[in-house]
This record gives structure tokens, sequence and C-alpha cells, in this order.
């Protein structure tokens, strides 16, 4: 199977739309249309956002293992936790770390692509996801 069959694959699996899987990514779903139909592929980071979401290894997402075991240790439970909204398992510091990461990763993300101005929309916009899910956010609040 290809990358785009893999991704398509787990996608209903999972019985979440395109437009699901994008919003979770942070892409739209003709991103994700053009992922399933190999038009484009996934850079690095967006595989390993895309292997972390469905629990899968990379190697898996790229046909290079039938296993979808990944490595669950310790350090990789605060990446999973964030892309699943899964915090089962997780200390509450252990949350608050991923929470915190996230922020990080908006403002870099926001410094990088030299668009601020909804940043601190964006902000709100990751309290609102993590607080619907019960994960307390008050290290961003301050």
């Amino acid at each position: 199977m290809s990358l785009g069959q893999i991704i398509r694959s787990l996608r209903k699996e999972k019985k979440i739309t395109q437009e699901q899987l994008g919003k979770v990514l942070n892409v739209r779903k003709s991103t994700i249309s053009q992922y399933e139909n190999d038009i484009n592929k996934p850079d690095t980071d967006m595989l390993k956002l895309i292997a972390d979401y469905f629990n899968v290894s990379v190697d898996y997402l790229l046909g290079r293992t039938n296993s979808k075991d990944t490595l669950n240790n310790k350090k990789d439970m605060p990446t999973k936790a964030y892309h699943n909204l899964d915090k089962s398992g997780l200390s509450e510091e252990d949350i608050e770390k991923v929470v915190e990461r996230q922020f990080y990763i908006v403002l870099w993300q926001k410094y990088y692509d030299g668009v601020e101005e909804d940043l601190i929309k964006r902000a709100k916009d990751f309290i609102r996801r993590f607080e619907s899910c019960g994960v307390p956010c008050t290290l961003l609040k301050e």
C-alpha cells in the first residue's frame, strides 16, 4: 500500500472525515485529500504528527513494516496525549507539559510564518480544546 492508502485506511478505521483529521493536524481538508491520493507527501514533521495521532510508527506509515506498534515508553506519552487528547496514564504535571509544549509550538509557528495577529485567538482556541476534554490549562491562563 502507498502512504496515501495507509493514511486513508487509518482514517476510515478511526471513523473520522478528512475534515476532522485536518483539524487535528492543523491543515486543510484538501491537504488530507492530497496526501490520501498520493498527490503530495507530508513532510517529516507531519509524518510524525500523523503517526502519533493514529498511534502507529512512521515506519508503518511508510510501508516499511506491517506492524503498527510504537514504542510506548513514558517520554512518548505526552505527544500521544496531545494528538489523541488522551490523558489516561499521565500525571497532572505531564498534562500541563503537553499543553505548554503546544502553546510554544503555536508561538514558534506564528513567529516562523511572520503572522502574529491571531496568536491570542489561537491560544484561546487551544485552551478551549483542552478544557473541553477536562485538561487543566492554568499554566496558559497566567
